[in-house]
């Protein structure tokens, strides 16, 4: 296998227009990567949403206006997967659902080149999974990023018996050159720390269920008494309670393990659209969707089933 830098990164595909995958095409092209944003949505507003985001992250000072141009200049959006697979590195952004992930890599990886660099941000399902349909497997592996993507700095590099070193070198030279600090960790359901963090979300949920403590007194304990920079109902809000459900669904049944089963109120709060500071409504309150928190919800008390 070539070293790295025979093969460089230049251009990076990134598949879904979510959360993560915007999050992703904000920050990539500030370093100078060429952008190529797939998503099956109508190309036109997934670009003005990823402008609007630029628009407020110069406004709050985060981005200069000089790299909020670069952004514009180095960025594509497409509804053509032929087109991302033409890259260096592909990069799989979308749903938390096993069929459509490996129904996308498999079809990215039939069209792409052998030295394609694939990889999956899934945080819950097994990478070896998600290889199973992908053509030259040794290619694949797992970038797992955290949102939001511009402050966070970790990224769990996941590998299998079958990633090979030079693409794992690339992955984590890649990682890096972004600003970022590579972990490599095994193919495990969750990896480190969603195994931690998405159990504390939902032991959070599970104490206001019966009634325990408040909602801001549940998080200001995590916060002062743990050294956690959110509590674990301010997390579960920040990531989005249907990312967080989907995980743990996940890892419930791939571990077995009872502490990852998703609580009654947390399966409430996706059924009413309360995803968190996403959709402007969770357990706390937003000055609108992706906005600033203003409190906890008046009326999540009435949702939580006590004693559950």
């Amino acid at each position: 296998m070539d070293c790295v830098e025979e093969h460089p990164i230049r251009r990076v595909a990134i598949l879904g227009a979510g959360t993560m995958g915007c999050g992703l095409a904000s920050l990539l092209p500030q370093f100078a990567y060429d952008v190529v944003l797939r998503t099956r949505r109508d190309c036109g507003r997934v670009q003005e949403a990823v402008e609007a985001t630029l628009a407020r992250l110069v406004r709050t000072g985060v981005l200069s206006a000089d790299r909020e141009t670069a952004v514009r200049e180095r960025l594509v959006v497409t509804n053509s997967l032929a087109e991302a697979a033409q890259s260096d590195l592909v990069v799989e952004a979308l749903q938390e659902e096993k069929p459509l992930k490996r129904q996308a890599l498999g079809t990215v990886a039939s069209l792409s080149g052998r030295e394609t660099l694939l990889a999956s941000t899934t945080s819950s399902i097994r990478i070896s999974t998600l290889a199973e349909g992908i053509a030259f497997p040794e290619r694949f592996l797992g970038l797992h990023f955290f949102n939001p993507v511009p402050k966070m700095r970790l990224v769990e590099v996941a590998v299998t018996e079958h990633t090979d070193g030079a693409f794992l070198h690339r992955a984590t030279a890649f990682v890096e050159s972004i600003g970022k600090v590579p972990v490599v960790v095994r193919d495990t359901p969750g990896f480190i720390v969603n195994q931690l963090a998405l159990a504390c979300c939902n032991r959070g949920i599970r104490l206001l269920e019966e009634g325990v403590a408040s909602v801001d007194d549940i998080d200001r304990a995590m916060r002062i008494g743990a050294g956690h920079p959110l509590g674990p109902l301010e997390l579960g809000d920040t990531i989005g309670w249907d990312v967080v459900l989907a995980a743990l669904d996940n890892m419930a049944r791939a571990t077995g393990d009872d502490a990852y089963l998703p609580r009654p109120l947390l399966r409430q709060l996706v059924a009413s659209q309360r995803l968190g500071r996403k959709s402007g409504r969770g357990i706390y309150l937003y000055d609108g969707p992706g906005g600033t928190r203003v409190r906890s919800a008046p009326d999540i008390g009435l949702l939580a089933p006590h004693g559950g």
